[in-house]
């Protein structure tokens, strides 16, 4: 299993992400990996990988044109999807910022 595992990381971060980015949505993108530790008591911790692509996009609007590009670009096979990449458990959203970034 952790020989799959390393398959489907090496295939995702180097077949994957860049094709992604390729398509021409997302600007950057960061891969994470779940700790294990518990943040609060109850609160469910996400499946074992998180990935985060950063897109420019401050409306609904510019959210779908992102989407379409993502869409024709799948629809046209520009982008690899790996067979291991089981889409029944994956989650993803396309977020909009609320203000500016906080920082200390």
């Amino acid at each position: 299993e952790d020989a799959d595992q390393e398959k489907f990381n090496r295939w995702y971060t180097d077949v994957h992400v860049p094709d992604i980015l390729r398509l021409g949505g997302a600007r950057s993108a960061r891969r994470y990996k779940s700790s294990g530790v518990e943040l609060l008591p109850g609160l469910p911790e996400p499946e074992d990988y998180v990935a985060v692509y950063q897109v420019e996009a401050d409306s609904v609007d510019d959210v779908k044109a992102i989407a379409g590009k993502l869409h024709a670009g799948l629809a046209a096979g520009e982008a690899d999807i790996d067979p291991t990449l089981d889409l029944a458990s994956v989650r993803a959203a396309w977020v909009l910022p609320i203000g500016d970034e906080i920082t200390l």
